[in-house]
């Protein structure tokens, strides 16, 4: 019985102490917001970051801050770089490394303290940099401009230097196709001398061009390119196409000497793309001449309509220009896509240099080719909704009435000349000036018409193009004066261009709206977006799908036509959005699904066959592209937020006005009416500039850290830029080479909790730095790490989480959102109270205490009694 009494003792001495150790663990903590503010950024926008799309075919290029789209200067043995310079290496190879460390540095290479290699294409992606005429760039800066990268050197550039062969600021980067334009470039065979600095084809007819990289190679024979590593670069896959749209996709210019390798479109507009075989000698060889083709030029891309012309079976050569050779029974177009036809009558020509078809009227007479010839000679056939055609058949339709189209280039069943676009007006009776410039009642020009300064013409007859009379050249002979034809040899005298009044076409036309599905024409007229009143006008013939932007290839805004008050993403070039009908050229970037602000860009093409966006295995083919922040913002008219207003997707605002902070929606689908003020609302996403200001934090001024920093114990940086997330330096490793000491990026390059330890933000400074705010019930949003006091006047502190809260939550009421900040008097209170009180009633526990002492000396008393 005695042994019970006394574990009844001990059992009510250990509740005791138990009771007391809850009571002391029940105080204030001061919260650690680190992990919270970790969450809230990596989830602020998944995918959709600013700073470009990297393409992530090469798992080592991989650069820090590689949205500034930086190359560098030749790696030199002797020099010393801080931590992520870059450099290029091989000299002139295109191929960028960044460095790991700071001090003296080996050769770059993947085993050395490098990241690597990049190339210029890899860079520009990831960055998503177009020339601008209004920025300057800084040296070594890389960039796109007219489908080619280029290279600032150490110079840097000022605003309006345009990026050009023969600059002493500018380089074309070797990775660009356009680079090969001038250089000699042979087959590869296994007896070849080759020497550094040569490029080579191989195989032959690949498309795949290698240089010789190794240093000091002169005239020595070395293994094949892809197996001689040493000796050979990477390769450069360039087909003729490629070299043509990195080149700026150029027209052929009868001014122009053109190099080897230089890909120029001919006719224009045709599709068809020749290559220089050989460096011209002289202006004016043109493309398809006969004995140009093959020898001078070589058809490397066809676009799929006959250069020689339908003309009913007749003997059709092409376009006659004053260096054509005609001989007899030959048939010529002139001018250039007027659809006027002229024979070659005289007889026993051969290869003669002859006058134009308009003024040697003893060479030529004008045919009806191809149009009425070719329908008479096939029979006078009537469209019929059950057939196929094939391009360059002629039919009329309606019956009777001596409408005749011409197929271009292969209407199927139930494609109606007139309504479909496949089908092209040829030849009508009275036919009128055809096409868009509604707005403009104008004929088409022939050398019958008397002219008259002033007057406004369309030439030649469907070309849209239009021309206005400037002067006329007196008849000394009495008669009406005279002219040139537009668009001839010293036309430019007599003629000058007229573009179409945009807004009297776009009436006339019946007010269209922009559609994707819809084949425009150059000079259309349309509005977008819908109910805008912004007009823009086609600047190329017969394309759908790309939308009207200031970015757009296609499309130039009208000159009298506003900025669109709404047009998310526009400083991105979107071709449209995706279906399975589009053809797939890498680079291109496309919305998909429609309406969704969603856009891909094409990184990999399986032979014209790839997957749609998102769809399983899509990332083969596929990366997200994000709007550039900046550049959609001054496409848009640099808007400043307004309050109550409901935005879309991907649309850039500043808030507060002038500060330079830019804004873009959190969600694809934009924000409503009811959303908040960017920079508190967590549905804005900050996407340049520092930020609103005060902010959460504000009691440290703190700097946000790079690797220029020189790094010392104990102080502490915000990292990264903007996130409200703060650091402790807690060690610094020594440089072995001398140079100055370095740590390792906080939260990055592995093991960075040796160099730096989380830092919370201290409650009382930042309520003091943001005004010593009280907490407002009508506030439906705070950011995290934000101090209020509640209730007024009290001086207690609470701390949001790390997430920011949304809704009315009052401080004290949930400790989990509002987290009582360290000192608060609230927590102080009932420990006074207990230690100044002397007058007040012992606590159960203590008496509890008490009693069991007692109780336990006089069982320990009794028992020694007893012994």
């Amino acid at each position: 019985m005695r042994n019970l009494i006394i574990w009844i003792i001990i059992a009510a001495l250990a509740t005791q102490v138990t009771v007391n150790t809850i009571d002391l663990s029940n105080e204030s903590i001061e919260p650690n917001f680190v992990d919270d503010q970790e969450s809230l950024q990596t989830s602020a926008r998944d995918s959709h970051q600013m700073a470009g799309s990297d393409d992530g075919g090469n798992p080592n290029c991989n650069f820090t801050n590689m949205a500034d789209g930086m190359g560098g200067p030749v790696w030199e043995s002797t020099g010393s770089y801080n931590m992520h310079d870059i450099v290029e290496w091989p000299a002139n190879s295109g191929h960028f490394w960044q460095t790991t460390t700071a001090g003296p540095t080996g050769e770059p290479s993947e085993a050395g303290k490098w990241i690597g290699p990049c190339s210029c294409e890899e860079i520009a992606e990831a960055s998503g940099i177009t020339w601008d005429s209004t920025s300057a760039y800084d040296p070594w800066q890389i960039l796109e401009y007219n489908g080619g990268i280029w290279f600032v050197q150490d110079a840097g550039t000022t605003a309006g230097d345009i990026p050009q062969e023969g600059s002493d600021i500018w380089t074309l980067c070797e990775d660009s196709c356009a680079s090969l334009v001038g250089v000699s470039t042979p087959v590869w065979e296994n007896s070849t001398l080759v020497s550094q600095g040569d490029v080579y084809e191989y195989p032959a007819n690949s498309g795949h061009y290698y240089a010789i990289v190794g240093v000091g190679m002169t005239n020595q024979t070395v293994g094949a390119p892809g197996e001689d590593l040493d000796a050979w670069g990477d390769p450069l896959d360039c087909d003729c196409k490629e070299i043509w749209e990195d080149s700026g996709e150029p027209v052929w210019d009868s001014q122009i000497t053109y190099a080897v390798n230089a890909a120029v479109e001919h006719p224009s507009g045709s599709g068809d793309i020749w290559i220089a075989i050989a460096p011209s000698t002289t202006a004016g060889v043109e493309p398809g001449e006969p004995w140009a083709d093959g020898n001078q030029w070589e058809l490397c891309e066809s676009g799929g309509m006959t250069t020689g012309g339908p003309c009913g079976g007749m003997n059709f050569v092409g376009v006659w220009d004053t260096l054509s050779r005609v001989s007899t029974g030959e048939i010529y177009e002139y001018p250039a896509g007027s659809q006027t036809y002229y024979e070659v009558i005289i007889q026993g020509y051969v290869d003669q240099e002859v006058s134009s078809p308009t003024i040697d009227l003893d060479v030529w007479a004008e045919v009806d080719c191809p149009c009425q010839e070719t329908w008479e000679t096939n029979g006078e056939p009537v469209w019929d909704s059950t057939v196929t055609y094939s391009a360059n058949d002629v039919v009329e339709w309606p019956a009777g009435s001596m409408m005749l189209y011409i197929a271009l280039p292969s209407p199927g069943p139930g494609d109606e000349p007139g309504v479909d676009p496949e089908w092209e007006l040829c030849s009508a009776p009275d036919e009128p000036s055809g096409g868009p410039c509604d707005g403009l009642n104008v004929p088409v020009w022939d050398n019958t018409t008397t002219p008259v300064v002033g007057d406004i013409y369309e030439y030649p007859a469907n070309s849209e193009s239009y021309y206005e009379i400037i002067f006329v050249h007196d008849d000394p002979n009495g008669g009406p004066g005279y002219i040139n034809f537009p668009a001839e040899n010293g036309a430019d005298e007599f003629w000058k261009p007229y573009d179409c009044p945009c807004k009297e076409t776009w009436v006339a036309s019946g007010e269209p709206v922009w559609d994707s599905s819809t084949i425009y024409y150059e000079n259309d007229v349309v509005e977008h977006p819908a109910n805008s009143g912004t007009l823009w006008i086609a600047l190329d013939n017969g394309f759908n799908g790309s939308e009207p932007s200031l970015t757009a290839l296609d499309w130039k805004l009208c000159s009298d036509s506003d900025m669109p008050s709404s047009n998310p993403c526009a400083g991105l070039d979107v071709l449209g959005v995706w279906d399975n009908s589009n053809v797939p050229v890498v680079g291109d970037v496309y919305e998909y699904p429609a309406n969704s602000e969603d856009y891909w860009e094409i990184i990999h093409d399986h032979g014209g066959n790839i997957t749609e966006p998102g769809s399983n295995g899509a990332e083969e083919f596929w990366v997200p592209v994000d709007c550039p922040c900046k550049e959609t913002w001054v496409a848009n008219g640099q808007p400043v937020w307004v309050s109550g207003t409901a935005y879309p997707g991907n649309y850039v605002v500043e808030h507060p006005a002038g500060s330079g902070n830019l804004y873009i929606p959190l969600e694809s689908g934009g924000v409503t009416t009811g959303a908040g003020e960017p920079g508190v609302d967590i549905h804005w996403v900050l996407c340049n500039g520092n930020g609103p200001s005060p902010g959460p934090c504000e009691g440290l001024d703190v700097p946000v850290w790079d690797n220029t920093t020189t790094p010392v114990v104990g102080d502490i940086y915000e990292y990264p830029a903007n996130s409200g997330i703060y650091h402790e330096i807690i060690f610094i490793h020594d440089d072995a080479y001398g140079g100055p000491d370095w740590v390792a990026d906080p939260i990055m390059d592995g093991g960075a909790d040796e160099f730096w330890k989380p830092y919370s933000c201290p409650c009382k400074e930042t309520w003091v730095a943001n005004g010593e705010p009280v907490w407002d019930n009508t506030s439906t949003f705070y950011p995290g790490n934000y101090v209020v006091e509640w209730p007024a006047g009290s001086g207690a502190l609470y701390i949001s989480e790390g997430g920011g809260l949304t809704g009315v939550i009052e401080p004290g009421t949930d400790d989990g959102h509002w987290i009582p900040c360290d000192g608060n008097p609230e927590a102080e209170a009932e420990p006074e109270e207990d230690d100044d009180d002397d007058d007040s009633i012992p606590s159960i526990g203590f008496v509890f205490t008490v009693l069991g002492v007692l109780l336990a000396s006089t069982f320990v008393r009794r028992t020694m009694d007893e012994e």
